[in-house]
């Protein structure tokens, strides 16, 4: 999906924009394959291009978002899970206005979407009289990751704290060996 610059007023002064805008039209569905979302934003955050995951991940009008509307069209929560007392700090936000971002996580969620952990990492484009032009802004989906650890605790702490004596194995090894073995089972055996 693309948003045409010449579509927007005060088109005629973004003759780079336009360029790069061609240039990635040009390319097709190359970046479509990458498994991550990627999203061109120029200086005002608006949405120059976005290839088919980003708007998967952010939801099918990505391109018809308004610059002053990212902050207010999701519900977001920090890597922390508290929501930012500034919208400044989600890293979706801060990539939005040209800063660098590198593998940061945060929540989202809004209009279209599903509650989705993503990764954001960002990197500004200046031109060469040192001005901020665009950025790129990579989208990664963390879901199953963050899905992965939760489970992970949920069983850890059940081991630790069952009373009865449980004893994980590791049956790859030989002789086999206590991988883990939880509380109840020391207190059982002593």
């Amino acid at each position: 999906m693309t948003t045409d610059p010449t579509k927007h007023a005060g088109a005629a002064e973004h003759r780079a924009e336009h360029d790069l805008f061609l240039r990635l039209c040009a390319s097709g569905g190359r970046f479509d394959p990458l498994g991550d979302g990627l999203l061109i934003v120029v200086g005002d955050r608006r949405s120059l291009w976005c290839n088919e995951q980003a708007r998967t991940v952010l939801g099918a009008d990505l391109p018809d978002i308004t610059p002053n509307e990212w902050h207010t069209r999701y519900t977001c929560l920090l890597a922390d899970t508290r929501p930012p007392d500034f919208p400044e700090e989600l890293p979706l936000i801060r990539a939005l206005s040209g800063e660098e971002v590198s593998q940061q996580e945060m929540h989202i969620s809004g209009p279209g979407i599903n509650n989705v952990w993503l990764c954001v990492t960002a990197r500004p484009v200046f031109h060469d009289q040192g001005q901020f032009d665009w950025t790129y802004i990579i989208l990664r989906d963390v879901n199953l990751r963050k899905w992965s650890q939760e489970q992970q605790q949920l069983h850890d702490h059940a081991l630790r704290y069952a009373d009865d004596g449980i004893v994980v194995v590791d049956t790859r090894s030989l002789p086999r060996k206590f991988a883990s073995v939880n509380e109840g089972f020391c207190q059982m055996t002593g």
